[in-house]
């Protein structure tokens, strides 16, 4: 009797942790549901998940894409003395830089060289 009142309680027991099983899944599908809708309202176009990351990462470094293009401006006000080739040289660093934060300056550091 022992026995059987043991297995019972250990068949109830297995009952109740799938049930809650169930419950947590049904909610992780509802979750999942309610997450597409919102996905399919949004309606995205191609690439445009990659344009947004792009555009956050470069709002993200605005600060110092501002700092290195003010640098950059700043290059033949401050440095009367120094030499247009050590200008330039510096001008080339301050656009590698900018290229590594936003790869739209890329091309500006072919016009330079």
């Amino acid at each position: 009797m022992r026995e059987d009142y043991r297995a019972w309680k250990n068949l109830q027991t297995q009952v109740k942790n799938f049930q809650q099983k169930v419950a947590e899944n049904e909610a992780k599908k509802q979750l999942l549901q309610y997450q597409v809708e919102e996905l399919d309202e949004f309606a995205l176009r191609p690439n445009e998940y990659l344009e947004l990351e792009e555009d956050q990462r470069r709002l993200s470094n605005s600060e110092q894409l501002t700092q290195l293009s003010q640098s950059a401006l700043q290059l033949p006000v401050k440095n009367e003395t120094v030499s247009i080739d050590s200008m330039l040289y510096r001008a080339t660093q301050y656009i590698d830089e900018l290229s590594e934060l936003d790869p739209r300056y890329a091309s500006r550091s072919n016009n330079v060289e």
